[in-house]
Order: structure tokens, then sequence, then C-alpha cells
């Protein structure tokens, strides 16, 4: 398949497989910002001012407890470190410190059982689940006894900012509840050395698990791929309509990511505790994301391939690939873009007030992006308008040379000395423009100078037969061409030639001039005249003294 301009890089085994583990430690580091207390608030400096007084946003809170995400997030992560004393602080409940860290260890618990729903990221909350805008539904668990619905409550302490708590009514039943789920089966099935002890803050058998799932997943991920690769051209060719070799191979890592991400999130599915489930649910997310953006890249890179050659080809001539470059790399962005606003909203960043903010630092960002945008819309215009193509020779202000590529910032022009120039789109719409390579016929236009003793007689016969030459060459557009007599020098008389060559090609111009040329030369010696000399200026001998006597 056509790919105009792109450069294929092999794949070794060793590379990709280096890709693969960068992912799986950008997933996990995605993750930790996620289980973090403190949501993240803009980061841009000079108007994050601006946008707090707009929006008017209240204080963050320490703990998190802005959002019924931030509540449950930072609640799982203070039980499982064991850190109950914290962890009681999300809860509504006025109680002596031990019955508040009983209560917040029997709630986790209840959390590890219970099956948890998506978690609104908003200081609202799920304005549309049908409860009251200051109660949220996180999620059930189900018992012998029945099903117990878990609620947070949004409450506010004199001019604090409102917080969401664990409901007191939920809190109510957590102890009955905990004491019908038994024993979980992380300590029916783990002996005492592997839950007591801890690294970093967390069991030990929760860290051995982590280590083990990644390797495991990857064998498994690679065994699904080695089954889905063959696949992968068959569809192709039905979906281009035509008989072509499809390289699956350069899917192969991003379906084994893709596969691993699936691993991931079927373990959240059955995971034990809360902690895993919320843990692996996002670096499954995460995963995916990055595995969708990957395959969208190559889809892409394919499309472009599909609709830029064969017979039903989208784009013709330069041109044509000019705008499927553009057009390519506008997608390629689009997709990344797409995928990095994805993985800020896995990691927890609030998007809402990042939005906000670029909204009301529209004009500053404006002013920040004006050349980008100015060299972008420069290259839709030459692209559409079509001054010039990739091919063209063509002279754009002081730069002489070959187009050889239409970038969305600058059009790169090869000179005839063989180096790059890049021209910004936005100074080139604006320069004069001369292209060569758009030329219908070549001027053929010299002035010959003969001799001043030439005889009128041998004149005459000069013009006469340029003429008849002219008028019978196949390459030579008779009714433009002249040949006449011009003016009378001191040392020459001058026979104006002007005519326009029928032909596009540079090369074949020069093999007709070199003829006509040649064809004047034999003319003018025949008919006897001869050519001017160029005059002949004296310069004084270097060294000679003047003579001073």
């Amino acid at each position: 398949m056509a790919d105009h301009g792109t450069r294929t890089v092999p794949w070794s085994g060793r590379v990709p497989f280096r890709i693969l583990v960068t992912t799986l430690l950008v997933a996990l580091l995605l993750v930790c910002p996620a289980h973090a207390e403190k949501p993240s608030s803009p980061s841009i400096p000079a108007l994050q001012k601006e946008t707090e007084r707009s929006t008017a946003e209240p204080p963050r809170d320490v703990l998190g407890r802005n959002t019924p995400f931030g509540t449950v997030i930072g609640f799982i992560k203070s039980a499982e470190r064991e850190e109950l004393d914290r962890a009681a602080e999300y809860l509504e409940a006025q109680q002596i410190p031990k019955r508040a860290r009983k209560l917040a260890q029997d709630l986790a618990a209840v959390l590890d059982a219970a099956d948890l729903q998506d978690l609104a990221r908003n200081p609202e909350g799920d304005l549309g689940d049908g409860l009251p805008p200051n109660r949220e539904r996180i999620g059930v668990v189900k018992t012998s006894s029945g099903s117990h619905e878990i609620f947070l409550e949004r409450v506010q302490s004199g001019k604090e900012p409102p917080i969401w708590l664990f409901s007191a009514d939920t809190l109510k039943w957590v102890q009955k509840v905990r004491g019908d789920l038994g024993v979980s089966p992380v300590e029916r099935y783990l002996s005492g050395t592997f839950l007591d002890v801890r690294l970093l803050g967390y069991p030990l058998w929760r860290l051995i698990g982590m280590i083990l799932v990644v390797p495991i997943s990857y064998v498994l991920a690679r065994f699904v791929t080695g089954l889905l690769l063959p696949v992968i051209p068959v569809l192709f060719r039905r979906v281009a309509r035509r008989t072509v070799d499809y390289p699956a191979d350069k899917l192969k890592w991003p379906i084994s990511l893709l596969a691993m991400a699936t691993i991931f999130y079927g373990i959240s599915l059955i995971a034990f505790s809360a902690a895993s489930r919320v843990f692996w649910g996002y670096v499954a997310a995460t995963v995916a994301t990055i595995a969708f953006t990957w395959i969208g890249l190559r889809m892409i890179d394919d499309a472009a391939g599909l609709i830029g050659s064969g017979p039903r080809r989208l784009f013709i001539g330069s041109g044509g690939i000019a705008m499927e470059r553009l057009l390519t790399r506008l997608s390629k962005f689009l997709v990344v873009l797409t995928g990095v606003i994805l993985l800020f909203y896995i990691a927890g960043v609030n998007l809402t007030a990042v939005l906000t903010g670029v909204g009301i630092g529209g004009i500053a960002l404006a002013l920040a992006a004006q050349k980008s945008l100015e060299n972008l819309f420069g290259a839709m215009t030459i692209i559409s308008d079509k001054p010039i193509r990739v091919g063209d020779f063509c002279r754009a202000g002081d730069f002489l040379g070959t187009v050889e590529d239409i970038g969305m910032r600058s059009t790169r022009i090869r000179t005839l000395g063989r180096t790059m120039v890049s021209v910004p789109n936005g100074q080139l719409i604006v320069m004069s423009l001369e292209n060569f390579s758009l030329r219908d016929k070549f001027l053929f236009n010299h002035r010959i100078h003969v001799d001043t003793e030439t005889s009128a007689d041998q004149l005459r016969r000069c013009l006469m037969e340029i003429r008849t030459v002219f008028s019978g060459h196949s390459k030579i557009e008779a009714e433009t061409a002249r040949v006449n007599l011009s003016t009378f020098r001191d040392l020459s008389i001058e026979i104006e030639v002007f005519a326009y060559i029928l032909d596009t090609s540079y090369e074949a111009f020069l093999v007709i001039q070199e003829e006509l040329l040649l064809r004047i030369m034999e003319i003018v010696r025949g008919a006897g005249a001869r050519f001017a000399l160029p005059p002949m200026v004296p310069y004084p001998a270097q060294g000679r003294k003047a003579n001073t006597s």
C-alpha cells in the first residue's frame, strides 16, 4: 500500500517489550493519583487565580471529601493501611475513638464484600439518581439477611465547606452485616504471617499478588494475541475490499496490552477486597486507554494507506498527498489528545475545573497558540489553494528548491545546494511564491549581437532563415514567435529572438534551446556575418611606475 513520505521502522522484539513495561509502569503511576485523598486542581499558574475567582469553587478538604469519589477512595486507602483514626474521619458518627476505629474496621470489611458502583467525581454528586441532592448511593452488599444499600451524606459544619461522609443510617447496620459476612476469604486461606506482615503500608500477600499478576497476565495475553493475529488480515481484506497482505505483527503489542487490560478487569471483578477491585479496575482502564490509543494510531496509518492508493484513492496528485499527510497528522493528534484526557480522568483529575480554567483563560491561550494556529491554517490554505504542491520546484522568497513536505507547522524545501529549509506556513502564505512546475511552456528569448560591418543583405538573410527555422519547428508556438532587428549599438547590431517552446519539462527545454542556438550560429556564419566581440577594456600593467622626469 502507498505510504507517502512515511519511514517504516523495523520493530524488534526487545523494543516493544520495553514499551509494554513502560506502559504498565505508567498505568501504575496513574493509579496512584486515583487513590489520593486530595483531588487534583488546575495546574495553570497564570489562570488559577482567575479560575478560582470566577468559578467560586469552595476550598478543598484536606482529606478529599469534597466528592463521593474522594470520600470512598480516601476511606479505602486509610483502612487498607490500618490508619483507622484517619478512616473514622470519613464517617458521619460522633463516637469515642475506640468505637469509631472499630466501626471503620467493620465498614471496610463490608465494602470488601460490597458491589460498588461508579463514583461521582463532582462535588454535587450524581443529581440524576432520584435521591435528595445531599444523598448518594455508592453500592450494595448482599448477605443472608438481605441486601443493604450503602449511602453517603453531604454535611456542612459551620463555615466549613460541605463534605461527603458515610451516612449515619448506613453505619447503624454495619456491625450486624459484618457479623453475617463471617470470615473473609483472605483470612480463611492465608496464614497469619501473610496477613500481619506489611510492606510500604500494604499487606504482604497483596504485594506478592501484584508482582505475580503482571507476568502471568503477560503470558496469557501473548497466548490470546497469537490466536487473534491470523484473523486480522482476513478482516482487513474484507474491510478494504481488495486483496492486500496486511502485516498483522504491527498490532501484536497493542492487542497484547488490550488482552492484559481485559485480564486486569477480570481480576478487579473477582478480587477479595475493595482496595484490590479499585486498584485493578483503574489499572485495567489505564492500560486499555493506552492500548486503544495505540491501535487508533495504527488504524489511521492503515486508513491513510487505503485512501491514498489503489484505483479508488481519494487523494490524487501532490496536493492530495499533502492533504492526506495533514489529515493523518490531525487525526493522530486528536486520538492522542483523547487518550490523554481519558488518562487524566482515570487519574482523578478534575476535568471540569481544568476545562473551566481553559475557557476563562481562552484569550491568553489563544495568544500563546497564535503562531501555531497561524501555521496550521496556513497549511490548510496552501493545500486548498495549491500555490505549491509536494514535488514542485519553486521560489519562496529567497529560497529556491523542491517542495518535499507540507506539514502542520512548516513547509520543507530542498534547495539546489541539497540543504533543507523549513518555512513556517504562516510566513509562506504571505510570501511571493513562484512555482516553476506549473509552467505550461518555456520562454525562449535571446538577443544576438553581430558585427557592425555586417551588410544589410547579410542581415536580411539571417532574419529570413531564422524565421524559417522557427516557423517550421514543431515545438515552437508559431503565433507568438518573432525574429526582429531590434537596435544598433556602438559596437554591434542586435537581433532579438522571441518564442515559446511548447514543453513542460525543463530537461526537454534545455535540449530544444541548445538545438536552436546551434542552428542560429550556423545561419549567422553561413550568411558571411560575424558575431560581435565584447569591447576590450585596457588595464594598466601592475608594478609600472609613472615617469616623473
